[in-house]
Order: structure tokens, then sequence, then C-alpha cells
């Protein structure tokens, strides 16, 4: 993380006392130049700016942080200038409200240009009080929420143009710290910094976002006929607001949707359009209408044609703009998740004419495009689905969906991560998150779940009061830890991990203070954290306990301990969490392990009293995956993760990692490959929007958020089907265990620091045997273990056999290994 200054540039923001939630303001500067060679820009805002060089888009940011460390953003803006005269023009938006994305923070800009021209010459162009200001009247301030997780609701007059512009005012903010030291005041939350030392301005670690623009199509068109002032809908949601009735379809040309003039003035037209699968980035709307035509843009990840004909049926999804005389041109400031837009039109006595309607849509630039195929099309469809889908919420944050609140978890969502360093070879991506996501560390020692995002900040003084259920996820602080060692194995960075370990040392303090001999670690009765564990899977509270003694345990030993050594940490941190570990264990077994069930029952201390036993996925799968099983007795647990019985408390998709990998683990890798068949490939987000959705059964129209990052699949598919897996960071070392089940034929190509291990199997059903082949990278010593049933061909025959019934091999650096195996009766499709 490479801190950044941008002296002797000045932080520079609009001459006022105060600034409103969702204020726009502009700031310009020209300038003239010979012609130019080189051009690079650094800059920033609080909260977010658009940059535009001579009219054209250069660049939107900066990406979501946390407010005492901002990203500088550089942007090569070389082709975007012009012997003679250039203007730089800036639109920054400060939230003032909380946002997923946005925590607290003080207004401001920074900017600074250095430019090399071709007669040789070099200037540059920094941010100080020469540069002019004005309000956006465009945007007027002081706008609601959206709701509470999204700042803005975006609303727009394009008749509007600034009256007077006046120098910036510049604050007193060092060009190496984020605008919220400045002395400016805060009237929202009055929030100050206390130790400047703190705060930093670092140089953006990824890459640019990439941006296109995607056309939406038309497919129907509907009157409304409004009972109220549609205001009162879109403000308040007042029932029996409007009445909406199909129109003619001849409405719709190839050019466009023409919008006929209202019988009733105070009738509107709505046209749906469809962008054909979901992306995330700006809508954009192009009308020819008069001026003072309202357009009110409804967003929806998913659509029943035959369903609803109005789209605003939640979460207040809703863009508003006013046209300007002639062709007016539309597009978001703030990005978001959508396949389906609604453009509804009203106030108008012309006809209009909506010429475009559609997404600058956003992606992230991933070092590698994932590299598979799989010659089964329901799993592959899944597949495809899973890839999509990270593409969707792996961004520049790594966040659960990017419609609902677009806010960065580790828990169910960080898991993410092993697919985009494996599947698309992305370290530099991960490394944010860990950074980012670490600057959530509280004082106590555990981490702010959804950092940096809003929300849990809200929840604290909820808690003290007793007004919420939700706080600050404690299980998303362990699996943080798990997250952090993932990325050590795979990328071999240890300095980003050096970095963020001094923070896991509190959080190791926190769990030691709060062990109880009785009980474990607590789970009820927590003042400001919770213990959440999963959606679905619990009726009680209490019987998460068993589960979260074990994630816990797993992931100090699993994943502090080993963290801490490799990265040459103080020893006693390893042993602390060793010994936490046993204890933690120690409490699991003596409560929850039923020696007549042979497993853990979690329910079982207050057994007497509800009479029903009762398991959960998350607990069978955890010991399941980290030996936690007394004896390595895993039988029970398998057979009921297996057989999925109604005593069983089954996760929401994202926390089925657990589950998955633990079957696939333990040779029962026909239950999950027909559940992709059959549960997965059946999915509604699947077919419709080639996404996985958060919940099992979303639905069209809906809250549902059809994109979430429960990409479990794809995370199988590399860590347990292909089955490779670090051992020591940076693929010093690895295993390569293949569980291919009767997939017919699969091919995967699973990126590492060293290059990629490329394995190929096809299934000889004559013989009803996988040959499979593998190719290595030159570094790195790899393993393959296969069962003993495997034939190796040419030195790799000369195998070790293993205790458990298994063979093992070096892979030849740089080489490739071929075998045949038989395909396990176990891992027969049960439907073919």
């Amino acid at each position: 993380m490479e801190s950044c200054s941008l002296d002797p540039a000045r932080w520079i923001w609009l001459p006022s006392q105060r600034t409103l939630p969702a204020s726009f303001v502009l700031f310009r500067r020209g300038f003239t130049i010979g012609e130019p060679l080189q051009a690079r820009a650094l800059i920033t805002a609080d909260s977010r700016y658009r940059l535009t060089v001579n009219g054209r888009y250069a660049g939107w940011g900066p990406a979501p942080c946390d407010p005492r460390t901002l990203d500088v953003d550089p942007i090569d803006v070389t082709h975007l200038l012009h012997e003679g005269e250039n203007q730089i023009d800036v639109e920054v938006l400060f939230y003032g409200h909380g946002d997923g994305t946005w925590v607290y923070g003080k207004p401001g800009l920074i900017f600074k240009l250095d430019c090399t021209c071709r007669e040789g010459g070099s200037f540059t162009i920094v941010s100080d009080a020469r540069w002019e200001c004005a309000p956006n009247p465009v945007r007027p301030p002081g706008r609601a929420e959206r709701w509470y997780l999204r700042a803005l609701q975006e609303v727009a007059d394009l008749r509007a143009r600034p009256t007077i512009w006046i120098p910036a005012m510049e604050l007193d903010a060092p060009a190496d710290r984020p605008p919220i030291c400045s002395s400016y005041r805060d009237y929202l939350t009055d929030i100050s910094v206390a130790d400047r030392d703190s705060t930093r301005l670092v140089l953006r670690s990824i890459p640019p976002m990439t941006t296109r623009l995607i056309d939406a199509r038309p497919t129907a068109v509907h009157h409304v006929h409004w009972k109220r002032d549609p205001s009162e809908w879109f403000d308040f949601r007042v029932p029996d607001s409007f009445r909406i009735t199909s129109a003619s379809d001849s409405a719709i040309g190839p050019d466009g949707v023409t919008v006929p003039v209202p019988a009733d003035p105070a009738d509107g037209f709505a046209a749906t359009w469809d962008l054909g699968e979901q992306y995330v980035g700006w809508p954009y709307v192009e009308i020819d209408a008069p001026a003072g035509t309202v357009v009110d843009i409804m967003l929806q990840e998913a659509h029943d044609q035959e369903g609803p004909a109005w789209l605003d049926t939640h979460l207040y999804r809703w863009l508003r703009f006013t046209c300007s005389a002639g062709r007016s041109r539309f597009e978001a400031f703030d990005f978001d998740s959508v396949r389906w837009l609604q453009v509804h039109v009203r106030g108008h006595r012309e006809a209009c004419h909506i010429r475009a309607v559609g997404l600058r849509a956003r992606t992230y630039p991933f070092a590698f495009d994932p590299e598979y195929s799989i010659g089964d099309p329901a799993i592959a469809t899944v597949i495809d689905a899973c890839v999509n889908t990270v593409r969707l919420s792996a961004q520049e944050t790594v966040v659960d969906c990017m419609g609902r609140e677009r806010q960065q978890y580790s828990g169910d969502i960080g898991h993410e991560l092993l697919a985009v360093m494996a599947g698309f070879g992305e370290t530099a991506q991960p490394a944010r998150f860990l950074r980012t996501f670490s600057q959530g560390a509280t004082r106590p020692g555990y981490f702010m779940d959804s950092w940096p995002g809003v929300d849990r900040v809200n929840r604290i003084p909820q808690r003290m009061l007793g007004f919420t259920e939700w706080g600050v996820i404690l299980d998303h602080s362990l699996q943080f830890i798990h997250d952090c060692r993932a990325y050590h194995l795979h990328s071999g960075d240890a300095e980003t991990v050096t970095q963020i370990l001094p923070r896991l040392l509190p959080l190791l303090g926190y769990l030691e203070e709060s062990f109880d001999d009785d009980v474990g670690l607590p789970v009820e009765h927590l003042d400001i954290p919770i213990v959440w564990i999963d959606h679905d899977a619990y009726t009680v509270q209490r019987h998460k306990s068993c589960a979260y003694q074990l994630a816990a345990a797993a992931a100090l030993r699993h994943g502090l301990a080993p963290l801490a050594t490799q990265t040459h940490a103080d020893a006693s941190i390893a042993r602390r969490a060793e010994r936490l570990a046993d204890r933690l264990i120690a409490v699991a077994h003596r409560r929850f392990w039923c020696p007549i069930e042979r497993t853990f029952v979690v329910n079982r201390p207050w057994l007497d009293a509800e009479g029903d036993v009762r398991y959960c996925d998350r607990s069978l799968a955890t010991a399941i995956l980290y030996g936690f099983c007394p004896d390595g007795d895993t039988d029970a647990s398998v057979t009921i993760l297996d057989t999925r019985p109604p005593s069983m408390g089954y996760s929401y998709v994202p926390n089925q990692y657990w589950r998955h990998r633990a079957l696939v683990r333990s040779g029962r890798v026909a239950t999950i490959l027909n559940e992709y068949r059959t549960e997965w490939a059946a999915m509604d987000s699947v077919r419709r929007n080639r996404t996985i959705s958060e919940h099992w059964s979303p639905a069209p129209d809906t809250a549902s958020q059809y994109s979430h990052a429960g990409v479990v699949p794809l995370i199988v598919l590399y860590l347990d089907i292909a089955g490779i897996q670090p051992t020591s960071p940076g693929y010093d070392t690895y295993t390569v265990q293949p569980c291919l089940g009767d997939i017919p034929s699969f091919t995967v190509s699973y990126r590492t620091p060293l290059g990629p291990i490329v394995l190929s199997a096809v299934l000889d059903t004559s013989r009803n045997e996988h040959d499979v082949t593998i190719r290595t990278p030159a570094g790195g010593r790899g393993t393959l273990i296969v069962p003993a049933a495997a034939r190796l061909e040419g030195s790799s025959a000369r195998a070790d056999r293993n205790g458990n019934g298994s063979r093992s091999t070096g892979l030849p650096p740089g080489g490739t290994t071929v075998y045949r195996v038989p395909v396990d009766p176990l891992a027969a499709n049960p439907n073919t």
C-alpha cells in the first residue's frame, strides 16, 4: 500500500459553512498547452467524483475505502488533451448520509495533472483557489436517502445551468491526508479525527475499471393513469396511487419507443427495456421531449413479463430527471445492478420519443479469464453463472450484491476470493479486500463485518439500547482469519499479511477474554456484537453455539497459528491460538458430541426440554473439514450432510461452501454433482440472469437479489473436483487430488503465481475410467494423490502407498503426468 502526496495541490471545496447530504459541486479549470506527449492525473474526492477532460469521460471514483485511508486514482488523460485550450471538469458528490460503500467523511476534492509536451516543455496543474466551482443546480442537494444502505436517490433537472462560478475554497487538510482531517465542520455528525497520523492518502492498488455501453431493447409499453400526485407514490408509497394498463405495441419501433400525448394530462406512459442479462453500471436514457417532461427510471434485477407491469416494486430503486427542450440525455451518477429498466414519462404536452436506454457497464479487469470446459451441460450452466456472478460482485470491493447494499463482507462472502485467485489469477483485488476490511478493526478486537460500509456503525448504539437484533457479526471476524490465510497461501505475499497480522491480535485477545470454561464462547446476551452463522439453518440462537466453537477453533488452529508461524511473527501468537483452539474443541466435544449418534447434536444440552434432536450442516462440515470429530469418526456426520434429514439445519446459498467441500472430500462427490445438475441449474437466477442468487427461491419483481456472492460450485470446481491446494505460501508446495465423479469430460486451468496447473479428464465409458492429464508449471513441488486403483504412466507409476488407501507421487515441475482411474461406484450419478 503506497502512500501518496499530491503536493503542491490543495484540497478544495465550495466556499460554505455546511454541506447538505447528496450535494453535487462542479469544479473547472481551463489551461493552454502545446501538443501533449504524456499526461497523468492524480485525483480523489470525498465522496465520489466524475472527471471529464474536454467534455469526454475520463474516470469515476474513488473506490470504496476507509475514510482515514483514501484511495488516489491515477488516470492517463493523454488521449483526451490536445494542443491549445483545454478544460478539466469535475463533478463531486458528497454522500452525507451513510451508504453501503461509504461510512463517514468530510467533503473535498484534490487533483494534480503532470503533462509533458512534444516540444519538451512540462507543466503541472493542481487544485487550488484558482479553480472555479459552483453547486450543481441540475442535481439539487438535500435529497432523502434511497434507503438506509443507499445514500443517493438521484433526481436531476436538466433545464438548470450554473449561474455564478466562484473561486474554490482551499481546505486545511494536508496534501497527503484525506479531507476528514480538515477543520471544515461536519454538521451532520460532527465527526473529527483525533489522530492525524492514523490517516493518509494511498495510491490505488488495483487497475481501473473497464466500461462499455450496453443498449437495452424495449419489450413492453403501458399507459399509467395517476389517481394521486405521482410524488406521493415515489416518496411515500401511498397505496392505490395509479392504474396501469397495456398500450399498443405499435409504439415500439426499430429506433426506440414513441410516447403518445396522454388523453388526461395527469397520465403517464411506461416503456420496459431489457439489457439481456444482468450488469453493474450507470443507467442512461436519451429522449426527445419538450422541456419540463419528467422521466422516472425504475430498476429491477429480474422481471417476469407475465407478472406485474409496474417495476417500482421494492427498495425505492428509481431515478428521475426533468427534460430540457429537445433531446435530453441523462446518465446516473452512481452505479447499480440491473437487467430491466422501466422508463416512465409524464408531464408531456407533446409526443415524445425514447431513443435509447441502456447502461454504462463496469467490470473489473481481472488478470485472466477463467479457462474451463465441462462436458456436462447442466453443471457447465451453473459454473458459467458463477463466473458471471463473480464479475458482478467482485469489483473494487468484494460485496454480497451490487443492487441492495454493495457492502463488503467476510463470513459468507470472503471465500469468493478463492475463486477469484484460482480461476481469475487475481491477487491485487484480494489484497485490497484484506486491507480495506481490516481497517474496520475495533478497539475490543473484532472487525466491523461490512467495512467500509455504514450499517454496523449505526447498529452500535442500536444494540446498546436494544433497538435491533443486528450487530457486528463475530463469525465474520473468524472467517477473515481464513481469508488472510488463503490469500497468503495462494499469493505468497507475506508483506500484505504481515501488515494485517497486528490487527488480528486484538481479536485473539477478545476471544481469550470471552471464553468461558462451561460454555466456551457465548452466542447470546452479547452487548454490541452478535453471532450470526446463517440465515436459515437455525430457529433458536443457542443452537449456533456448537458451530461457533468449531468455527473459532478452525480459524485459530488452521488460520491464525500457521499464519503467524509462516510470517515469522512472535511464536507466542501461534501457541496462544493453538491453546484456545484446544479449549474450544474440548467444550464442543463435552457439550455437543453425542457418542450414541456419533455426531454433533446442536441442542444436546437442552435435549430434555426440546425433545427432538437437531443438527446443523455448518457444525458437521466444519468438524469434517478440520478433523474435529473424536477419533476421526466422521461416518454419521457425512451421512447426515449427504441425506439432509429435516432435523438438520440447512444453510442458505453462500454458506453451502462448507457442506459441499466436506462432502466432496468425504467421497460423496456424486451428491454434490447431482445437486448442481438438479437444484442449482434449476435456480431461477441461473435460468433468467445467468447468476447465482442470494436465496434458494428468488422471485422476480421483488427484493430478491438475483446476483449474490454465493459462487460455491466454482470454488468446489477448483479446490475439490480438480482438487488443487497450496500447502505452502505461493505454491512452493501443493497437492493435486482430483475427485471427478462421473463428469464426462473436464478441463480446468487453475491459476497460481508460478503459472497455471492444467487438469484434463475424459471419461471412457467402455472402461468406466477417466483418462487424466495434468500439466504443471515450472516452479513449485507438486504431489499427486490418487486412489489405489489408479494406474499411472511413466515414472509416476512408482507411487507411494498411503495409509488411507490412496497413493501419492511427485509431479514433475513443468511436466505432464498421465493416469487412468476407475469411476468410484459412489461417484455415479444416481439419475443415470
